[in-house]
């Protein structure tokens, strides 16, 4: 980011059309903004890119869904924390539902990765 931006929060991004939503979504999780923190409020729903690192850490409501997506390659090493279906050091490959409508089971969880890079979908949370 060439004004030095560390964190940008995109608001919309999918126009009602889910090409779109799935484009940006794309374009959010590429590596020439991988030393962004980068989150998107479409809808709704909060969009988490998590690259390897320290992860992010979220709070909501016991049972509020968490999706968990693989793209541009597999994610290594996903784990999870405070949600009702834990990674353990996993392997994501694109196209896997496995991270899939997981839900909380507290107030708070937490996404990290070692290898590649995840959206986060939270769908009816609150905004950061």
């Amino acid at each position: 980011m060439g004004l030095g931006a560390r964190r940008v929060v995109v608001l919309g991004g999918h126009g009602g059309r889910l090409d779109h939503f799935l484009a940006n979504a794309l374009v959010l999780a590429a590596s020439k903004y991988a030393t962004v923190d980068i989150d998107a409020l479409v809808g709704d729903a909060v969009v988490t890119v998590v690259r390897p690192g320290p992860g992010i850490r979220f709070s909501g409501r016991p049972g509020q869904l968490v999706t968990i997506l693989p793209v541009h390659g597999p994610a290594e090493g996903v784990r999870t924390e405070g949600l009702r279906f834990p990674l353990r050091g996993e392997t994501l490959h694109p196209g896997t539902t496995r991270g899939v409508s997981n839900e909380l089971t507290g107030d708070s969880a937490g996404v990290l990765v070692t290898e590649g890079v995840v959206l986060v979908v939270r769908p009816g949370f609150d905004h950061p």
